[in-house]
């Protein structure tokens, strides 16, 4: 009997504790939460058939021509949302974790090819969205690492898989549009630099290796003549200003609490 009665006692006392729990793994979380804005910065390569025309808008036959240039989009504007899972210490004020988090990047083209001059405008534009969910592994150390008040910097060095999502829309001369959405996953490092001056502060530098197709289509450089088009983003340089607004609640820990960290 009083075996049945410690076994009831023992599930009530799970049951009343597994909300607390849950709690408290979500309290974890949002103590880990990064949010910024960033900017990229990559080079972007573009072949295509174009139509070239005179200043008074006058073709010709022989003025149709295939076209592969180097493009710059130039900086390119976004924002993410992130948190951290730490899995393990690394001496006394290191850590290894996994991140993750969701970004959104905006690209703007313009000028992409030289299709038209004068009276026709000024060529292709359009615009791009990224999404993404880059996933790594990370090396912390410092306030972040341990969650501790008494560190006033922190480090981190990175590297993971950047699966991402493009949405692209191209308007050319005769606003006829092309969209292409895509799939890529690329390899990334990053390191990050950060203060804790009353919430954690961190400047973050990524680098995305390899290609991402924008676009791939057929399209028509006039009404009778068809083409190709392709515009391919190469590596990308993504720079972030990170904020981890509840890290105010991080503690510091010494001889008057026996939670020690250090």
């Amino acid at each position: 009997m009083n075996s049945k009665r410690t076994l009831r006692v023992l599930l009530l006392m799970i049951m009343m504790g597994s909300p607390f729990a849950g709690y408290s793994q979500l309290w974890g979380v949002l103590q880990h939460l990064e949010i910024g804005g960033s900017a990229s910065f990559s080079s972007t390569t573009y072949n295509g058939s174009e139509r070239l025309y005179s200043e008074t808008g006058i073709k010709t036959d022989s003025s149709l021509v295939f076209k592969t240039k180097t493009i710059n989009p130039g900086m390119s504007v976004g924002g993410f949302v992130g948190t951290y899972f730490p899995v393990a210490h690394v001496g006394k004020r290191g850590a290894l974790a996994i991140s993750v988090a969701a970004v959104a990047n905006m690209i703007s083209w313009s000028k992409i090819a030289d299709t038209t001059y004068g009276a026709y405008g000024n060529g292709i534009t359009g615009t791009t969205l990224n999404t993404a969910l880059p996933i790594g592994l990370d090396i912390k150390w410092g306030c972040e690492a341990r969650q501790s008040r008494n560190y006033a910097i922190c480090y981190t060095l990175g590297a993971g898989v950047y699966p991402s999502y493009s949405m692209t829309s191209i308007t050319d001369f005769a606003n006829k549009t092309e969209t292409n959405n895509v799939f890529n996953v690329n390899p990334y490092f990053k390191a990050e630099v950060g203060i804790l001056a009353g919430i954690c502060i961190k400047l973050r530098a990524m680098y995305s290796l390899g290609n991402i197709q924008y676009i791939n289509a057929m399209n028509k450089v006039d009404a009778t003549t068809p083409g190709t088009f392709t515009l391919t983003g190469k590596n990308t340089m993504t720079v972030s200003l990170v904020i981890m607004p509840f890290s105010y609640t991080w503690k510091k820990y010494g001889w008057w609490n026996t939670a020690n960290k250090n």
